[in-house]
């Protein structure tokens, strides 16, 4: 059972054994950045948010550069970034150590939010050091 996404090379992976590639601890350090992004509480990552957040770290935020960067990231082509989709475009960053465009977004969104989750606190230091270095 599962998800699954494609890879560059076309073989498949799948969510779940992402899930637990990444640990408990990564998981929610990404999850919280996903929600950062997901203004409404929709579970997914709209244009019109994505927009909010490029503005936000003085990113061009023009028409073309949203729709690049959704692209980039939106597998199902439904007009939105899921949860799923999120975890796999960084998890595939990290693996690929290549940032895409929204990867980029995330990374400077992560330099402005500091968040604790349970009793651990991530700092962009901290997040820098494990990925998108």
């Amino acid at each position: 059972g599962g998800v699954f996404f494609e890879r560059e090379n076309q073989s498949l992976m799948n969510v779940d054994d992402v899930k637990r590639e990444l640990g408990a601890a990564r998981l929610l350090e990404i999850e919280a950045i996903f929600k950062e992004y997901d203004t409404d509480n929709s579970k997914t990552i709209t244009p019109d948010e994505l927009r909010a957040i490029l503005v936000r770290i003085d990113e061009r935020a023009t028409p073309e550069r949203v729709e690049e960067i959704m692209a980039s990231a939106d597998l199902n082509v439904d007009g939105a970034v899921d949860w799923n989709e999120f975890l796999m475009m960084v998890y595939s960053s990290e693996k690929a150590g290549h940032e895409t465009s929204f990867a980029k977004a995330y990374r400077k969104v992560k330099a402005t939010v500091v968040r604790g989750v349970g009793d651990a606190q991530y700092s962009y230091t901290e997040e820098e050091r494990v990925s998108f270095s």
